[in-house]
């Protein structure tokens, strides 16, 4: 799951860097924050997770989520 995310994590990382516009950036927005969102699945499939690993997979997708939201700010 760790992995999964750093892959989004870079992956979004490009696609903001690729953005020339500011509806660009909203889809990206979308794309990785929105409701259904690539960083939400990853939250709503951490019930499925033991539940020891679950306060580091949250830190993990919440320092993700900051990471996008200022790259796109």
């Amino acid at each position: 799951m760790l992995a999964k995310l750093e892959q989004i994590k870079v992956e979004a990382l490009n696609d903001i860097e690729l953005c020339d516009s500011i509806s660009a950036l909203d889809a990206v927005k979308v794309k990785y924050l929105g409701k259904k969102g690539r960083l939400t699945e990853i939250l709503r499939s951490m019930g499925s997770c033991a539940p020891e690993d679950r306060p580091k997979i949250g830190m993990h997708v919440n320092s993700v989520r900051a990471i996008i939201e200022e790259m796109i700010n």
